[in-house]
This record gives C-alpha cells, sequence and structure tokens, in this order.
C-alpha cells in the first residue's frame, strides 16, 4: 500500500533542495517523511531513504536477540536438573569414545555410569597423555576422540616452563567454545532487552599460529587463532578486522 500523498509545497516546481519529497514522484518517506537517499514507494525508481537503513539493522538487531533468547529456556533447564545433564554429557561423550584406541583399552563400552568410569579410568595429567597426542600430532586417527583432530591448542606454559600443545576436535569447538559464545549472548540478551550489540560491528583479535614439526595439516596456534579460523559465517559479518589481519 502506498504511503499517504503529503500536500506539495506552494511553489508547484520540482525543488531539488527540498527533501520533505521524493523529487521523482512526490511521495513522503513511509517511515520518516524525508528523503536523504532517495524514495521507498514501490513504483518509483529511487533505491530508499537513509532511516529505512537504519530501520534495517534495527530490524536484525532484534531478530538476532529474539534468536538468542530462545536459548535461556534450555539454560534453564541445565540449573534445574545439573545432575541428570552431567551424566548425560559424560555417557555422550564415553559412548562416541568406545571405540577409539583409548576407549577400548578401558573397555567403555561396558561402562553404564559414573561410577564405572571413575573406577576403571585413573586420573592423568598432560605428560601420561603425552604420547597419544604425539601420535595425534603425525596424523594418527581414533586415539582418543572419534572424529578427525585438525588442531592443536598451544598453551602458554604458565604451569611449566614448555608450551603444551592441547587436541582440539570439531566438536569441542561447536559444543563447548561456541555454544558457550552463544549462551553468553542468549543471557545477554535475555537480561537486556533493549540491546543494541547487534546494530554495530565486534572487534575481534587472535592469537597466533605456528607450522606443525610434523609437516601435515594439522593447525597448531593459540585457541584464539582457531577459533576465529572457524568462525560460523553469522559472526564474520559482525566482526572486525578481518580473519587475515587478525
Amino acid at each position: 500500500e502506498n504511503p499517504p500523498k503529503p500536500k506539495k509545497p506552494d511553489n508547484d516546481n520540482d525543488n531539488e533542495d527540498d527533501t520533505s519529497f521524493c523529487h521523482q514522484c512526490k511521495y513522503a518517506c513511509s517511515c520518516c517523511g524525508i528523503f536523504t537517499l532517495g524514495c521507498v514507494r514501490n513504483n518509483c525508481s529511487s533505491v530508499g531513504c537513509k532511516s529505512s537503513k537504519i530501520s534495517k539493522t534495527e530490524m536484525i538487531n532484534e531478530l538476532m536477540s529474539k534468536v538468542m533468547s530462545k536459548r535461556i529456556p534450555q539454560i534453564e533447564n541445565y540449573m534445574r536438573h545439573p545432575i541428570e545433564v552431567q551424566d548425560e554429557l559424560l555417557m555422550g561423550l564415553i559412548d562416541s569414545a568406545k571405540n577409539t584406541i583409548w576407549g577400548r583399552y578401558y573397555d567403555y563400552k561396558s561402562i553404564t555410569n559414573w561410577q564405572d568410569f571413575a573406577q576403571r579410568v585413573p586420573i592423568n595429567d598432560y605428560n601420561s597423555l603425552l604420547p597419544f597426542f604425539d601420535r595425534i600430532r603425525k596424523g594418527e586417527d581414533n586415539v582418543l576422540w572419534a572424529s578427525q583432530i585438525k588442531w592443536f591448542s598451544k598453551s602458554s606454559g604458565t604451569t611449566s616452563t614448555k608450551s603444551k600443545f592441547i587436541p582440539v576436535s570439531e566438536e569441542c569447538l561447536n559444543d563447548c567454545h561456541y555454544k558457550a559464545g552463544k549462551d553468553m549472548l542468549a543471557m545477554y540478551c535475555n537480561n537486556h532487552p533493549d540491546t543494541k550489540v547487534f546494530s554495530g560491528m565486534n572487534l575481534a583479535l587472535g592469537g597466533s599460529r605456528q607450522e606443525n614439526e610434523y609437516n601435515n595439516d594439522i593447525f597448531c596456534g593459540d585457541v584464539s587463532a582457531i577459533l576465529i579460523d572457524n568462525l560460523p559465517f553469522w559472526a564474520e559479518l559482525y566482526r572486525v578486522p578481518k580473519k587475515e589481519i587478525a
């Protein structure tokens, strides 16, 4: 439906300095009544006004906020049933790793609860797991985790004089790091319904990467570099600088 046609100026000539009307069809802007970049009328050839573009940004911000807030019921469910959630998560991880070298050694298939897991699998530190990490870095699959390991996160070495390399799976990125980021945004949007966080850009700077000494395709570097290198497409729309710089 076309917006109402306003009263023309006393001077019926097309005054190019008068921005209250579209100079092609003499209709006022449907959202602000002032044409700064063109006309939004369907049958007019102008491209739209500045206020229309602002309202689109606000619309995207509102839409993203609502999408994020839909995660809140699930977060609240986790808070109400923490033990059940942790049990389900543990058994899911055990089931995923049951056919790995590690899982077969500890017979993950027969583990039915956390008590079985605690009694059967000893507490390990980095040094006890290092031989398995080295096998993965050399390109061996199905050692500690079923899916292919494409990344190793380099620690800062705060607990020893030497940096540590921690395997990072695709499931770890999606179900831990990125899901945690989305949950953080969900809680923020829920607590601040008038937020404008999606109406602008966000500064994100990552760490460095280094070559894998075994000369294969496994990425080694800071965890922030791994995260930025694998961000979902929608996150890339709201961050600066470009991935190549960050």
